[in-house]
């Protein structure tokens, strides 16, 4: 069973990692067309 979960624990640490990296993204995405349509 700890061999199973250990795999598991990891693949959840890197699912939250790229979430975060994606909505990190999708943030600076959202800033930068207000700004640039701002700036017109």
């Amino acid at each position: 069973m700890k061999l199973f979960c250990f795999p598991l624990r990891v693949l959840s640490l890197i699912q939250g990692t790229v979430l975060l990296l994606v909505l990190h993204v999708l943030k600076i995405e959202k800033g930068g067309i207000k700004k640039n349509f701002n700036m017109r």
